[in-house]
């Protein structure tokens, strides 16, 4: 049984579509697309390719894998929705999740028409991955482990991974989310994607090199596999802006910006962590590999943080009664904010 066995039946013969101008290696005059010129933006007239050569030999280079086995996506949000619809047969597949995690997986799966299996964490978050082996049915096509995850921002080892793998062969693919990698200090699954073809590993751009606003994001995974997903991809998926600006933050000079940028939110949320810790507002702080920090408590604080003008993220966790807070680890001055707004708590609860 090999990975294409996995893949919806329907999709296996399906072709990509294919602009005219992607058959042609060299031309004068490109009259193929319904293109109009004028506008005095030579440079965003033309579609953009559906895989910039340059964006793709950056990233490869960057994530440390191959060129064939990277796929460039409008943020990790389309990674996960390529996989539902190339693994995911509506109303017959499932995926499985642990929670709490990215509500996204369960959302794109709704959307697809798939049935959804939960592996609660243990009070601590801590995914137990022979429980998530042994949840798993022929059913389940896809299995979706974030690391760092979000909101609790705990990791999952690398060879935590690898054992779900080699339980997975021939069974479903393993999703490992890493948007938050560039914060944690332990091994990407990356390095994995050569022993295992039923590996995807998601990365973005979004959170470490703080560029949300592009909405790139990129699939690795093995050259069979994206070759496949590829067949579902939009003819021109990233905007001719959005690549320009990829490729700078994917420069040896915008990567070392960046770690010393993923160096400071480190730094700060390690005295956000101390400093909400004392606290009298909050119940508990969790240790977290992301750039974010997940707060517990018995008050209101998001009603609190809203009326100070500050939006945090209420989150929905266990079945009691207690109020769970993810904070995003932002600026020395927008961090002080927080702590100064949440000292303030008791006073206003009074």
């Amino acid at each position: 049984m090999s990975i294409i066995d996995l893949i919806r039946q329907d999709l296996r013969d399906m072709r990509p579509y294919q602009s005219a101008r992607s058959l042609v290696n060299d031309a004068d005059l490109f009259l193929d697309a319904n293109e109009c010129q004028g506008n005095g933006k030579p440079e965003l007239c033309r579609y953009p390719k559906q895989q910039p050569e340059e964006l793709i030999k950056l990233a490869s280079q960057y994530y440390q894998c191959e060129t064939d086995q990277l796929l460039a996506t409008r943020g990790s949000d389309e990674g996960i929705d390529l996989l539902l619809r190339l693994f995911v047969q509506a109303y017959k597949d499932k995926i499985l999740i642990f929670k709490p995690t990215f509500g996204m997986y369960e959302v794109a799966a709704r959307i697809q028409g798939a049935g959804i299996d939960v592996v609660d964490t243990a009070p601590d978050f801590y995914v137990d991955i022979n429980r998530m082996r042994d949840a798993t049915t022929r059913e389940h096509k896809l299995v979706f482990l974030c690391s760092p995850n979000n909101p609790t921002g705990t990791t999952i080892p690398k060879k935590d991974i690898a054992l779900l793998c080699e339980a997975m062969l021939d069974k479903a693919i393993v999703v490992v989310d890493e948007a938050y990698q560039e914060f944690s200090d332990k091994e990407s699954a990356v390095s994995l994607v050569d022993t295992y073809d039923n590996l995807v590993v998601l990365r973005t751009l979004s959170k470490a090199f703080g560029l949300a606003g592009l909405r790139v994001g990129f699939m690795i995974a093995s050259s069979a596999l994206i070759n496949y997903a590829r067949v579902l991809l939009a003819p021109y998926p990233l905007p001719t802006p959005s690549i320009d600006n990829a490729i700078d933050a994917l420069s040896a000079c915008s990567i070392k910006d960046m770690h010393v940028r993923v160096d400071s939110v480190k730094e700060q949320r390690e005295l956000m962590y101390s400093t909400l810790s004392q606290l009298d507002c909050v119940e508990k702080v969790y240790q977290s590999a992301g750039n974010f920090l997940l707060l517990k408590s018995s008050l209101d604080l998001y009603t609190h943080l809203l009326r100070d003008g500050i939006v945090a993220r209420r989150q929905a966790i266990g079945s009691d009664d207690d109020n769970y807070l993810r904070i995003t680890i932002s600026t020395p001055e927008e961090n002080a904010r927080v702590v100064s707004s949440l000292a303030e708590v008791e006073v206003c609860y009074d």
